[in-house]
């Protein structure tokens, strides 16, 4: 016979040696007295803390190891078999759960016309995308008229939404800028990566931890996780400089738009702390150091050229 941790529940398992388990209304301590049994080695381990500890720290490693190296190797393998029907379909569950949370924006109509109209002459310049992105304008129902919210996002399906707040405080070239970004997650299927890579490491927590700590598995998910996400933002960045090379715009235009995003930060109270390692975009200092390098690298060839003669 080998008592098993009851691990909470009301009554004690007994597994019997004919493979059967039997559960009694009786403690471990009074059932070892009385039946002359040893603790179970799960009991002797929860008991040594520092075993426990090791065992957590190697679980731990385990998922960071695979999260670090095996997640997005699966992520990236099966993407290229699941056709852009998967993304389209993830993208109006998702456009679907919003719609409450939405109103119709009250950006002027002839604004409206004109981002739009530029947009579609830049994405005619650019390779070909499915699914197609389409531009929408919207205001968090949560907002009044005067902010409707300060954001723009990209649903799987192709939708690019710029919400009010963004629009009324950015020029259309800083809004060219957002696009591009917004298009960069779109392209890469970013969110297909990310669902795939929340499956794959889920799974393996569970697998790992099963029911002994559910906390610690979330826990490294959602640091491993995060740390993918500013990857994704970074490689979106990127394509944001493409796409204002084909809008004919300078780098410049990510600069300020940068600047934009660092005052509403400060406006809002937002600081540094210990914690933007672990959030889901990179620091709004690195986008903006990044952006400087960039626009610095366009401006060194026109300062090389010969004066012109007089």
């Amino acid at each position: 016979m080998r008592l098993r941790p009851s691990l909470g529940l009301a009554r004690q398992p007994l597994d019997l040696p004919d493979g059967s388990t039997l559960c009694v209304s009786l403690d471990a301590a009074r059932l070892q007295a009385a039946l002359g049994l040893r603790p179970a080695w799960e009991e002797r381990l929860l008991a040594n803390v520092p075993a426990m500890g090791l065992c957590l720290l190697l679980l731990v490693a385990v998922l960071v190891s695979f999260d670090q190296w095996g997640a997005p190797k699966l992520a990236s393998a099966a993407m290229p078999l699941l056709p852009p029907s998967v993304d389209r379909g993830l993208g109006r569950m998702v456009e679907d759960s919003l719609e409450a949370e939405w109103r119709p924006s009250q950006v002027p109509s002839d604004r409206q016309q004109r981002l739009v109209a530029r947009f579609e002459s830049v994405m005619k310049r650019l390779p070909p995308m499915d699914p197609a992105p389409k531009l929408r304008f919207a205001r968090e129902a949560q907002f009044d008229s005067a902010e409707g919210g300060f954001n723009a996002l990209t649903l799987p399906n192709g939708t690019v939404v710029l919400l009010d707040g963004l629009v009324a405080q950015f020029s259309d070239e800083e809004l060219m800028a957002v696009l591009g970004h917004e298009l960069g997650h779109l392209r890469h299927r970013h969110a297909l990566r990310g669902t795939l890579r929340s499956i794959g490491l889920g799974s393996v927590a569970g697998a790992v931890l099963g029911d002994f700590s559910s906390v610690a598995a979330n826990l490294v998910f959602l640091l491993r996780s995060s740390a993918h996400s500013r990857d994704d933002e970074r490689e979106a960045d990127a394509d944001a400089r493409e796409f204002l090379r084909q809008a004919g715009l300078p780098a410049a235009t990510l600069v300020s738009t940068w600047q934009q995003f660092k005052k509403q930060e400060l406006a809002q109270g937002s600081r540094a702390s210990l914690l933007d390692g672990f959030a889901s975009h990179p620091s709004t200092e690195e986008r903006l150091r990044r952006a400087q390098a960039w626009a610095a690298e366009e401006e060194a060839p026109l300062q090389a050229l010969p004066a012109a003669p007089r």
